[in-house]
């Protein structure tokens, strides 16, 4: 098994899913996501707002009849997915949402605004058919593939997949993707 880094396994399984573009706005967070998903031939395209990489996810899968997925950063980017999310989910498209998040223990400590924290798991619950977390290299399959496959099983529906930084490290042995 290689190492690699978790954010080259998440575009790795992207890739291996047939996803043909990701729509983010560039962040440092995401930029392991990115090369590899340029290396693989993923298009990276980069929306003013993440609201409006949310649409168009929407418009790609409405045109393909594949799953898509858009990105955005911890905290506010994230909660800028909800609208285009949930709009998919009434018009029943596979787009799936992506995001960075703090340790929980941030939501305890008083940080003066300097760490941005939403529960981000509990807004998408709603409005997605699935919702998960990955907090470990061992969960980056599991959690991704799913959130694919419940998209697109029985009627369509949006998914939510967050990384957790804190807990996630930052080179893991994997094994080849299916």
């Amino acid at each position: 098994m290689a190492k690699q880094t978790v954010g080259a396994r998440i575009a790795d399984l992207l890739h291996a899913e047939q996803v043909e573009a990701i729509f983010c706005i560039p962040d440092p967070g995401d930029f392991l996501i990115q090369a590899r998903a340029q290396e693989l031939g993923i298009k990276l395209i980069a929306p003013r707002h993440e609201s409006a990489g949310v649409h168009m996810a929407d418009g790609l899968a409405r045109v393909s009849g594949r799953p898509q997925v858009a990105i955005a950063g911890m905290g506010p980017g994230v909660a800028n997915l909800v609208p285009g999310v949930a709009c998919a989910w009434i018009e029943s498209i596979p787009v799936n949402g992506l995001g960075g998040q703090r340790v929980t223990s941030t939501v305890s400590a008083v940080r003066h605004g300097r760490f941005p924290f939403i529960p981000q798991l509990r807004m998408f619950q709603p409005i997605t058919k699935y919702t998960a977390g990955i907090d470990g290299a061992h969960r980056v399959y599991q959690v991704i593939h799913q959130a694919l496959r419940h998209s697109v099983n029985a009627t369509p529906r949006p998914a939510y997949a967050q990384v957790s930084t804190a807990r996630v490290p930052p080179r893991a042995a994997f094994p080849p993707p299916p």
